[in-house]
């Protein structure tokens, strides 16, 4: 951090919010851990089918889902995008790309494609629409921001890829990705 107030401000947004992602994740993995006795896809699959009405396993399946969508800047998590991608250098935007935006959307699909225990449509439909949330204030905050480096960040194209869930078909999903 150079020390100027953006870089600064987009440092610590962007800190925020990944550390209470962080926190959303391990809470998520130790609990889902101390349910099934498990942590592997396959293993998660099996002890959650076998208590798939086990309302504990299902609020931390959809915790997993929320720090995921956290890191993949989903909507109403996206406040530090625009900041963090019109201030960083080029290799760091890189890194926001690909590391944080683009592995949270696909692990996500990844978790509902792998423990799919729950049921197919279990959270096809809210993912659904939280994709086009994402997308509708994605361009709404792009076509209110004045700075072009900030409006080319807020595109909400990374919501594709929570909406190739959403429509719940394997086509889709694979689209998606």
């Amino acid at each position: 951090v150079a020390g100027e107030k953006q870089h600064l401000e987009a440092a610590l947004k962007y800190l925020t919010l990944n550390l209470f992602g962080t926190l959303l994740l391990l809470v998520a993995v130790t609990g889902l851990y101390g349910v099934t006795g498990h942590l592997s896809f396959d293993g998660l699959r099996a002890a959650l089918a076998a208590g798939s009405g086990d309302p504990l396993a299902r609020s931390l399946l959809a915790l997993l889902l929320v720090s995921f969508l956290v890191k993949a800047g989903a909507f109403p998590f996206f406040f530090w995008l625009p900041v963090g991608y019109s201030v960083a250098a080029p290799a760091i935007q890189a890194l926001f790309a690909a590391l944080t935006t683009k592995v949270g959307a696909y692990a996500v699909l990844r978790v509902l494609g792998e423990i799919d225990a729950l049921g197919a449509g279990a959270f096809s439909v809210p993912l659904g629409w939280l994709a086009v949330f994402t997308m509708i204030t994605g361009v709404l905050g792009a076509a209110s921001i004045e700075r072009m480096e900030r409006q080319e960040s807020t595109a909400s194209a990374r919501a594709g890829l929570a909406m190739g869930y959403g429509l719940a078909n394997m086509r889709s999903e694979r689209g998606g990705v």
